[in-house]
């Protein structure tokens, strides 16, 4: 059994009764479906909201930081969780206010979440041991500990540096013995990292091993294996056929707009202006995600352009990415992962900064993404960009300067390894 911390936007459908909540699970995230194929007892979920009977996916990133916890069982062929947010161990209202407090400055106060996510690079011993902050965010360890030694784990996996921190802290309090691991899921090693101290640290690409060496990480402890997706973004649809189920006209050039599941960013003005010079063998799709209000707005601004597809939530993004020519997104570290394994070329908004902007930069310095400084020069690139096939063949091209792997399979047989030494001792 493994045990996994994560951060997560709060979106339950029921509120935890007792720091408990339990939900039937389809293998449908990073790792799990993979485990779920080959059914070892080791599950990994990175950035899901649980709903009712399946798991969705919701990129979320916080200076703040909120994590998640999660526990899956295979059991009777049916995949379970057990789904708990990490700061109900520190309290319910704790819990609910900085959730949605994150929602909130995500999606409206963009310069705040920039100033906060700085403020956290600049000043790193406001997590230091026996700083006012770090105590706060370790005051629910006692509880974290008596829950983890409840649970017979082999693994503890986070992908949030607070909860790296959490863990790191209460140690001590452990009577259990198990491995711990953390998970980066942007390109970067993020503010607060350094004041972590785990067993292995699962990095994005060999390329960033310095940055987190130069934070205090061990290089032993480094082990490169890229971000996990859904198995889905190992699979491609040919594009004549995506784009005839996506009901796109297979010779129209077609652009993909996203700007994550939240939904944020200047996605209503950059439609508007790249809608107004849009040729007829050209379409949009635009995902709203979340933001329900956007995607209302929108579906009844181009309810007579047939060239403009406005949807809200999709599920099988793979196959709608497949059926795309350029890609239009905010560059959230599983977003920008997604389109690296569909070769995809971007261009980035630049919506909310903080790690996003070095995930930006990444793919922007090995060309295969592009940016502009302003809504008028982005949907000027698109434009240009949706109209140079061959530019667009070079960028695709531009994805063999990084690394390719099934990161989820990777991380999987690495930790099933280690538990398998481990028990050998």
């Amino acid at each position: 059994m493994i045990f996994v911390t994560r951060r997560i936007r709060y979106s339950y459908h029921r509120h935890l009764d007792d720091a408990e909540n339990r939900f039937e699970c389809l293998a449908d995230d990073p790792v799990a479906a993979q485990i779920f194929q080959i059914r070892i007892p080791l599950i990994f979920v990175h950035g899901f909201v649980a709903s009712k009977n399946f798991v969705t996916k919701s990129v979320v990133r916080s200076v703040v930081g909120f994590a998640e916890l999660a526990v899956f069982v295979w059991y009777a062929g049916i995949l379970h969780f057990l789904c708990l947010h990490a700061l109900l161990f520190i309290s319910q209202t704790t819990s609910k206010v900085m959730s949605k407090g994150h929602t909130f400055v995500y999606r409206h106060l963009p310069g705040l979440f920039r100033w906060g996510y700085r403020y956290a690079e600049n000043h790193p011993g406001a997590y230091r041991k026996g700083s006012a902050l770090r105590n706060y965010f370790c005051s629910g360890n006692q509880r974290l500990a008596e829950y983890i030694d409840s649970g017979d784990f082999d693994v503890v996996i986070c992908t949030h540096v607070f909860c790296g921190v959490m863990l790191t802290d209460a140690k001590k309090l452990f009577k259990s013995d198990f491995y711990t691991a953390f998970v980066g899921t942007d390109y970067t090693c993020s503010p607060t990292t350094e004041a972590s101290d785990l067993d292995v640290y699962f990095i994005p690409d060999d390329t960033l091993k310095k940055e987190f060496t130069d934070y205090g990480i061990p290089e032993s402890k480094l082990v490169s294996s890229g971000i996990p997706v859904r198995q889905m973004f190992y699979e491609n649809t040919d594009k004549k056929t995506a784009k005839t189920a996506e009901g796109v006209n297979v010779k129209h050039s077609h652009l993909l707009v996203m700007s994550g599941s939240m939904g944020c960013g200047p996605i209503d003005n950059l439609v508007f202006l790249i809608a107004k010079s849009l040729h007829e063998d050209e379409e949009i799709t635009v995902v709203c995600g979340t933001n329900k209000r956007m995607q209302k707005k929108l579906s009844k601004r181009y309810r007579h352009s047939p060239n403009i597809h406005i949807k809200g939530y999709v599920t099988d993004i793979s196959r709608l990415m497949d059926s795309a020519d350029l890609y239009l997104t905010k560059p959230g570290g599983i977003s920008v992962t997604e389109a690296k394994h569909k070769r995809l070329p971007m261009i980035c908004v630049d919506a909310v900064a903080g790690c996003e902007e070095y995930n930006r930069r990444f793919f922007v310095e090995r060309g295969c993404a592009i940016s502009g400084k302003s809504v008028i020069a982005l949907s000027k690139q698109c434009l240009s960009l949706l109209r140079q096939s061959d530019k667009r063949e070079e960028m695709e091209k531009n994805y063999d300067t990084i690394k390719q792997m099934n990161s989820a399979q990777y991380i999987c047989d690495y930790l099933n390894g280690r538990v398998l030494f481990r028990s050998s001792l």
